[in-house]
């Protein structure tokens, strides 16, 4: 008797396929319907929750964002109305795992030294004044920091040397240690 249920059921299956196939439409209609009754719908509306991110990447963008905002600002005698201002802010993904990996660092660094290297950047760039250039070439870009130039060949008598943040160096410097100079220097 119990062997026999599966014939049974295919046989009335082959003869009215319609009528099952109406009949599973419409128990997965029943539950679904009863899902949504259950509980309520809530849709969140803040677009703050969607660009953050709980994970290692995002904490290091965060420590980024904070050291851009605590970065020190060139002053001269000239009014802020005077002054042409441009800014353009690129914001990148990574196609295969971190964006802080080597060579997602790599390809942003070369994307942004040949966008420097192009006479339309290096004409709007020549119309800021000369003691703010440095917002334009180099740019305050990851690439830069995580490539810093060293400027001395030994260290100093305190036993420092000096870097320059343009990232042309052919060594790169660990991302934690980078992220803590970033974090550093917004006073963290």
């Amino acid at each position: 008797a119990v062997e026999s249920i599966p014939w049974i059921y295919c046989s009335k299956l082959a003869n009215v396929p319609w009528a099952w196939f109406s009949l599973f439409a419409y128990a997965i209609v029943i539950i679904l319907a009863v899902n949504v009754a259950w509980r309520k719908v809530e849709i969140n509306t803040d677009l703050e929750v969607f660009q953050r991110v709980d994970g290692t990447a995002a904490m290091h963008h965060e420590v980024y964002l904070a050291a851009l905002m605590h970065a020190r600002v060139a002053k001269n005698a000239s009014s802020v109305n005077e002054r042409k201002t441009f800014r353009l802010e690129i914001l990148y993904e990574a196609k295969d795992g971190s964006i802080l990996h080597e060579t997602a660092l790599r390809d942003i660094r070369n994307f942004e030294q040949n966008l420097r290297n192009m006479p339309g950047w290096r004409r709007l760039c020549s119309q800021s004044p000369a003691e703010l250039r440095f917002r334009c070439e180099p740019g305050d870009s990851i690439g830069n920091y995580v490539w810093p130039r060293r400027l001395d060949l030994f260290l100093g008598k305190q036993g420092f040397f000096r870097l320059r943040f343009d990232g042309t160096a052919r060594e790169r410097l660990p991302v934690p240690v980078t992220l803590a100079f970033l974090g550093e220097q917004g006073g963290y």
